[in-house]
């Protein structure tokens, strides 16, 4: 039986005298129960058909079975269940996950379910609890084996955990620990992209739910022991048995969150106190391995999320750097391709580059396993069959380029040609306005159109009166002036 359910049942189970027990669990299961039962001094015994309601009714195995040998469905199963939680009662209630994600990272199957009314989720599960009746039902989360989980965490803590997060970190590493040959999908990628959107619990392989109680926000192993961790009102601090940590995320997010917005003054500046953190915190000289994920940055302040267990052989500090890099660069996954360097840069010259932001010296860095050589030149095969297709888009582009530029200059000679002819036109109509203009000066001064201009008037009385009547009008206005 996993200490992390025996802390959870232990931390559920009332104080009452009598208990239900419904179902049937693995020998496992039975015995921590059996054992949990007597140490608090309840009788726990199976409900005939006329059982009275009991202050607590314990269902961890599951439903299943249950409703299986009683021809109903899983809903019908729930509520005849449910009716035997007197008021105030405790029901505790396990269920089996049927995660695909989970099964996706760890390749390890899990049974489907084939009754429909059965609860694929745990909204859903506490969803058919109040339909049965259970109101303040909590639902707690199974990561990694559903029979010895590796962390133990509320649906409520699942939905607010985002990526390096205590909460994250203990799932990332109780199913990286469940984890049975080859994966189609890398641990933490996968868990990264579930906990940016808050869907963590899709990862699920198992539920708990307790209606009428609850545990902890989260169960998790440290040091092979189990402890737990609860989010104190305020969101911003996980209360520990031993001590209170910052709900900050890892160092390893905020690196790839500078690598991801292309950062790399902030992941300098980061990388420079991971360094200096190393070379002057006393648990890191003994230590073995480093891993960033473990390390949180509390307002500049580097410190332990998990604490480190020492290691029989310690490595230098440099040593340990190198470690925790390739570990880093090994776990980039996708973001390998992003990263803000160029492609072709191989893994081994940037962990040397992170080595030389960090302090350290160069030299000591570890060669990377086999495996990710070969990682790395599929790598660089990837990126210049990128390279190529981009020159491919490149040249394509470059060609519908020239293409339009050939068709715009058609344009503009046919536009050219229009414009210098009525340009020349425009010219040719001035020049001869001005021709006209001229020969009408000219004609008006000589004699031939002086003579016209008297035979007019002469043929005209009327305009030979006004004529004569503007003269004389002339020569009075200059006699008055004369006076």
């Amino acid at each position: 039986m996993a200490d992390l359910l025996r802390a959870l049942l232990r931390d559920v189970l009332p104080h009452t005298k009598d208990a239900y027990v419904i179902g049937d669990a693995d020998d496992r299961l039975n015995d921590t129960l059996t054992e949990l039962l007597d140490e608090r001094g309840i009788s726990a015994r199976r409900p005939t058909a006329d059982a009275e309601p009991c202050a607590l009714v314990i269902a961890a195995g599951g439903l299943s079975q249950y409703a299986l040998d009683e021809h109903l469905t899983w809903q019908e199963a729930c509520a005849r269940v449910a009716g035997l939680v007197c008021p105030g009662g405790t029901l505790i209630l396990g269920l089996q996950g049927e995660s695909t994600l989970a099964t996706l990272i760890t390749s390890v199957p899990t049974a489907p379910v084939t009754d429909s009314t059965t609860p694929r989720s745990a909204t859903q599960l506490k969803d058919a609890l109040r339909t049965a009746g259970l109101r303040g039902t909590t639902v707690h989360l199974l990561f990694g084996d559903p029979e010895r989980p590796s962390a133990v965490l509320t649906e409520d803590a699942a939905r607010r955990a985002r990526p390096g997060t205590l909460p994250a970190l203990a799932v990332e590493e109780a199913l990286m620990g469940s984890t049975s040959g080859q994966t189609l999908l890398e641990t933490g990628d996968a868990l990264d992209r579930a906990a940016q959107v808050g869907a963590l619990d899709v990862a699920a392989t198992g539920f708990v739910a307790v209606a009428g109680g609850r545990g902890h926000d989260l169960y998790f192993e440290q040091d092979g022991q189990p402890t737990w961790a609860e989010s104190d009102d305020s969101g911003r601090r996980w209360v520990l048995p031993d001590r209170v940590l910052p709900a900050e995320h890892s160092v390893e997010a905020q690196l790839r969150a500078a690598l991801v917005s292309a950062e790399v003054a902030d992941f300098r500046s980061l990388a420079d106190r991971i360094g200096a953190f190393v070379r002057t915190d006393p648990a890191a000289t003994a230590l073995g391995s480093l891993r960033l994920r473990h390390l949180m940055d509390d307002g500049g302040q580097i410190g332990w999320i998990v604490p480190p267990t020492p290691a029989d052989t310690a490595l230098s500090a440099d040593a340990l750097l190198a470690d925790a890099w390739w570990d880093f660069m090994h776990r980039l996954g996708f973001r390998r391709d992003q990263l803000p360097w160029p492609e072709l840069t191989d893994d081994v010259d940037l962990v040397r580059s992170w080595l030389r932001m960090s302090g350290a010296d160069q030299d000591a860095a570890l060669p990377a396993p086999a495996s990710s050589d070969t990682r790395s030149e599929q790598r660089n095969a990837l990126a210049l069959n990128r390279i190529s297709e981009r020159a491919d888009l490149v040249e394509e582009r470059l060609r519908l380029a020239n293409d339009a530029l050939k068709q715009r200059d058609s344009q503009l000679k046919i536009r050219e040609t229009a414009v210098r002819l009525l340009r020349s036109q425009l010219l040719q109509a001035q020049e001869d306005k001005v021709k006209a203009e001229r020969e009408t000066a000219a004609l008006r001064r000589g004699r031939a159109y002086k003579l016209a201009r008297r035979i007019t008037l002469l043929s005209d009385p009327k305009e030979s009166v006004r004529v004569i009547g503007n003269k004389l009008d002339t020569g009075v206005k200059k006699i008055r002036r004369m006076r």
